[in-house]
């Protein structure tokens, strides 16, 4: 009869998927305790209850069409979709900043004088409630002798460099050429040992020279990796998983094949991510103790240094652990397993 048929059927499956001997009384009414995808889980925890021929062939079509395991694609997918973000971000700060070099190198005086012009905007703001004439005055003095052959050069305001310049910003420049027409070195001396310092080292030297944005390009890269692991641990406490899991159609179960619960899951991300957070905090504080300065050498700073260090890190375990047959190095210290959803 059909209920011989469900429990024979029923044994066979548990006996199968946990790799042991069951008999009849032992396998009756239990779903099997194996990390199965959950759509396979729901089918086993009704069969023992299943009415008819008619119920299993129901639930079995379905099945027939949906994957059957976590590959080690899908696996490296997991470790893409984490990387996608700093990827794209870190690629967008090297095309502005290799473009903002190539402006400054056709026209190395438009940014720095847009920073000035930005700052004595902004004091004149505040001259209604502080007397700042004297530092007004020094900087309207020092952007007239530094940069008013830039200013009255007609092909500055075509160029591409000056597009971040308004027509208020350079309105003022000119009027600041007409007022001061004529700027003697003893003037701009004195004016420069007070306007540089207001204006917040308008020589922007990282855009200039041979040095490498590599490391800038590593640090924002860094940052980005940091904020996504913060908000990685958060999803998995609170959703029980990220957004690359939910993409890729991928959940975590327990060895019996039960959902892991949130605090399960939120260790399982702690451990994905502690290797850059601890790898990332620790070549800081190397880094510090080796180097008083901020800058190491070749223009390569001790942030850059130390997210390019800690991103190579973690990639490397990223991968290795992606390699793994089955599951990964985080999955196998959290105790669970990568199932499709």
């Amino acid at each position: 009869d059909f209920g011989a048929a469900r429990a024979f059927l029923n044994q066979v499956a548990v006996a199968a998927l946990e790799g042991r001997i069951v008999d009849t009384d032992a396998a009756r009414g239990r779903t099997p305790a194996a990390p199965v995808p959950l759509h396979a889980r729901t089918f086993l925890t009704a069969l023992p209850t299943s009415q008819g021929p008619g119920d299993l062939t129901a639930g079995l079509k379905p099945l027939l069409q949906k994957v059957a395991s976590v590959t080690r694609r899908r696996r490296f997918g997991l470790v893409l979709g984490c990387a996608f973000v700093p990827i794209l971000m870190g690629g967008f700060m090297l095309f502005g900043m290799s473009m903002a070099r190539r402006f400054m190198e056709e026209q190395p005086d438009v940014m720095p004088l847009q920073f000035c012009l930005i700052r004595l905007s902004g004091l004149e703001r505040q001259s209604a409630n502080k007397d700042n004439s004297k530092e007004r005055q020094a900087l309207e003095v020092y952007i007239a002798g530094r940069f008013g052959k830039t200013i009255s050069d007609p092909a500055t305001w075509t160029s591409l460099a000056a597009a971040g310049l308004d027509a208020g910003l350079r309105a003022k420049a000119r009027r600041i050429v007409a007022k001061y027409p004529d700027v003697s070195a003893e003037e701009f001396a004195e004016a420069k040992a007070v306007a540089e310092p207001l204006a917040g080292g308008p020589d922007m030297a990282i855009f200039l020279g041979d040095k490498s944005l590599l490391p800038a390009v590593a640090f924002q890269a860094g940052i980005v990796t940091l904020l996504l692991a913060l908000l990685s641990i958060f999803c998995a406490l609170v959703f029980r998983g990220g957004l690359a899991m939910r993409v890729l159609g991928v959940v975590a179960v327990k060895r019996d094949g039960s959902r892991a619960g949130r605090l399960r899951v939120f260790w399982r991300a702690l451990v994905t991510w502690l290797p850059f957070v601890l790898g990332s905090v620790g070549l800081a504080i190397l880094g510090r103790l080796l180097y008083a300065e901020p800058a190491v050498s070749g223009g390569i700073t001790v942030p850059g240094a130390v997210s390019a260090l800690a991103l190579a890190l973690f990639a490397a375990l990223a991968i290795m652990s992606a390699l793994l047959p089955e599951r990964g190095i985080q999955d196998r210290l959290a105790g669970t397993w990568l199932v499709p959803r």
